[in-house]
């Protein structure tokens, strides 16, 4: 990255303190000191937990080249470090990004959607990467900050990018759009994530369609075909669309899928000039979806049948997302626990169901956070499903805990099979009185229930030869 002090200037609208050379190298951007690189430029963001303006000495101490700070006052710093000061800190990083988007004139794609945004996005990243050199988002460097520091990792050895758009309350979208500046857009679904900032899911399908809305005239809207909120965002699009699904209306649309006994999926994919097999190597129908919205969002790009099918078979999940681990001879886990939903719980559990078959099944979950005054509500309705869909054994940990347990209950779940505990670590303190010899173990929660510590744990006495 080659960037002028005048040109962060100009990008962002500051103020520069002191007299400077305008024509000064900045070779990176940071928001963290303990990650920053000499030459680097640093943006000092303010938080509600957190303030990067108590880092400014250590940022210098690191070889900071400029800080960008929204506070007046900053006597202890010299004169002769270059300082620029802006309105908000968070909106010149962003706004910065976006003029460096802007210097390279490469198509971007941008993936968003209540579940499985970060799988599509690795998914489309794998296909392009068979013919083009692309920046893909790592991990889910997706909000306000995360975007900005995937753009600024573009250079010249680029050839296109796919970003990750994450949002919790209404606006960000539009944000994350200006920033990106994305050609093609996909919504994977709606389902009932972020509730509690945005009241409905119609109220999240409305933002998350912003993205759509904000497409240029000769760019591509990804439409999932089976969704209720198909004609509101067609509605609002002033490009081309295409759409995805299961069923031959869709512009792209998978047939003849089978799962296998790994959890993986064949399937036939169907476009208008062709069709072709592939093998999706990770579980559950909502990957297979994925997979075609990942087909549908690269299928301008000129990738061959071959090219497409290559990409599944090598394709890994990153993080805990959709994993089926072997624990020992006969007892699997599927490791899901980096995010959970109500539709993303179900779809986990009748996975479990599925791949459990005759086997006895335990099904592990915690707490699903931001869904506002449906959330004891939500969890009673999972502890039904999980009744429901023939679980064996139900372990349920936390707060919310309780009403997943009460609402198995409720609907026939056996009282000695439905556990509760407080915490995650009694998880696997307690196991004698659920682990089974055989089976298959499903592990899914919020990303604040931490449980990881569970997957952790069990392969941990796998490795000690404790189960």
């Amino acid at each position: 990255m080659r960037l002028t002090l005048k040109e962060v200037i100009e990008a962002t609208g500051g103020f520069l303190l002191g007299i400077h050379s305008h024509s000064m190298r900045i070779s990176g951007v940071s928001t963290d000191s303990r990650c920053l690189r000499s030459g680097d430029l640093f943006v000092a963001l303010k938080g509600p937990h957190y303030d990067g303006h108590h880092y400014l000495e250590a940022a210098i101490k690191k070889g900071a080249s400029v800080l960008v700070v929204q506070k007046k006052g900053l006597a202890s710093i010299s004169k002769r470090q270059p300082v620029i000061l802006v309105a908000d800190t968070l909106q010149a990083l962003g706004d910065l990004a976006g003029y460096w988007r802007r210097q390279f004139s490469i198509p971007v794609i941008a993936v968003t959607g209540s579940n499985g945004k970060t799988t599509t996005k690795d998914m489309i990243a794998a296909l392009l990467s068979q013919k083009y050199s692309v920046l893909k988002t790592e991990g889910n460097f997706n909000n306000l900050i995360g975007l900005p520091l995937t753009l600024f990792r573009l250079n010249k050895k680029h050839q296109c990018a796919v970003v990750e758009c994450g949002i919790s309350r209404k606006g960000e979208m539009a944000r994350l759009v200006k920033i990106a500046q994305p050609q093609i857009g996909v919504v994977t679904n709606i389902g009932r994530a972020h509730l509690e900032g945005f009241g409905s899911m119609k109220a999240v399908a409305q933002e998350k369609g912003i993205l759509y809305s904000h497409l240029p005239r000769e760019g591509q809207a990804v439409i999932q075909d089976s969704s209720p909120y198909k004609k509101l965002w067609k509605n609002k699009t002033r490009c081309h669309f295409s759409s995805f699904g299961c069923h031959v209306r869709a512009s792209i649309y998978g047939k003849d899928i089978r799962a296998d006994d790994k959890g993986g999926n064949f399937l036939t994919v169907v476009t208008s000039r062709r069709s072709f097999p592939i093998y999706v190597p990770i579980p559950g129908q909502g990957n297979v979806e994925n997979a075609l919205a990942a087909i549908a969002a690269t299928h301008s790009f000129g990738l061959s049948a071959t090219q497409i099918q290559r990409a599944f078979r090598a394709f890994e999940t990153t993080g805990h997302r959709s994993r089926i681990l072997t624990l020992k001879n006969q007892l699997r886990l599927i490791d899901d626990c980096y995010n959970a939903n109500p539709d993303s719980m179900k779809q986990a559990i009748a996975l479990l169901a599925q791949l459990g078959n005759e086997m006895p099944t335990v099904a592990i979950l915690g707490n699903m956070f931001e869904l506002g005054k449906s959330s004891r509500q939500e969890h009673r309705a999972l502890g039904r499903y999980v009744a429901q869909r023939g679980i064996k054994t139900l372990i349920a940990v936390g707060s919310l805990g309780k009403d997943i347990q009460r609402g198995a209950v409720k609907h026939g779940f056996s009282k000695r099979q439905a556990f509760h505990f407080d915490q995650a670590t009694s998880v696997l303190e307690n196991r004698g009185a659920w682990l089974p010899r055989k089976g298959l173990i499903l592990v899914k929660a919020s990303r604040g229930m931490r449980f990881e510590r569970i997957v952790e744990g069990l392969l941990k006495l796998k490795k000690e030869k404790g189960l």
